[in-house]
Formats: C-alpha cells, structure tokens, sequence
C-alpha cells in the first residue's frame, strides 16, 4: 500500500504527432501576427494573451491548453537531446548530423536559453522559436517494408542546421 504521506505521482503525459502538429499551428499563428521569437511577446503577457485567443478561436479544432505547455516544453528539450544523441552516433547509425560549427552549445540555443528562464514554459519569444518536424521513416527487410516510424528525420545522414 502506498504511503498517503508521499504524492502521488502522475505518469507524464506522451507527445503524439496531433499535439506536435497542433503547437506548429500555433506557431504559424504567431508567425503570421508577425511574433514568432519576438522578445514582444515576453511583455505584458503577451504570449499567454495570444496563445488564449489562438485556443479560443480554435475550440473544438485544438487540445492545445496551458495545462499542454509544460508537456510541449518537456518534448523540446527531448528533441533537442535526441538530435545531438544521434549526432554522435557513427554514420549509418545516427540519423541527424550537424553542420560544421554547430555544438551542444548552440544548436537550439533558444531551448537552452528558455530553461534558464523565470517560467520555461512561457510561450514567448523562445518558446515560439521551435516547431516540430515532422518526417517518417520507413523499415525494410528484403525490400519488404515492416515498420513505419514518425521521427524528426528522413534521411540517415541528414545535415541539420
């Protein structure tokens, strides 16, 4: 029997392409009023204000929520940890690669700088710097495909920037 006195915990909510694609949309919304990583969006709530009336309008459209921030956040920073992960692996192994100058220090510096920030998941002007990528991999054996997978990358090789 559990202790009462310890929490109890939730599991942590998955990231399915729906959400992905559905933080893109907000993305492009933001985009369009000209915001996407303006530092604009970190005054006077603006970010909150515009991500409200992008929920608003898009009610029944969206299961993008405030209470879907911390989760949207969590997935960035995997994602950027998968992508420099793979980078390391050998070729042929590793599906991402990254362009010469590009480190652990500054690829997605905006994902390293939004964590350092008072509320990381705040969708201002770091937040808003990413969206996600969307790709599928296909698996063959004997040129018989066995296993379609959605990753960020198609090629293996892939230069990122």
């Amino acid at each position: 029997m559990p202790d009462p006195k310890e929490p109890t915990k939730k599991p942590a909510p998955s990231v399915d392409n729906k959400l992905r694609s559905e933080w893109n949309q907000f993305v492009d919304f933001v985009e369009k009023r000209g915001y996407k990583g303006n530092p604009e969006l970190d005054k006077w709530g603006l970010g909150y204000k515009l991500f409200d009336e992008y929920v608003a309008a898009n009610k029944g459209k969206t299961s993008l929520s405030r209470e879907t921030l911390p989760i949207i956040r969590n997935e960035m920073v995997n994602y950027r940890k998968w992508v420099l992960d793979e980078s390391k692996k050998p070729l042929g192994v590793g599906k991402a690669r990254l362009s010469d100058g590009v480190d652990d220090t500054n690829f997605m510096r905006h994902v390293i700088d939004n964590e350092k920030t008072a509320d990381p998941v705040y969708p201002g002007s770091l937040m808003t710097g990413t969206k996600f990528p969307s790709g599928y991999v296909n698996s063959f054996v004997d040129k018989k495909l066995v296993d379609t997978k959605h990753t960020p990358f198609v090629k293996v090789g892939q230069t990122i920037r």
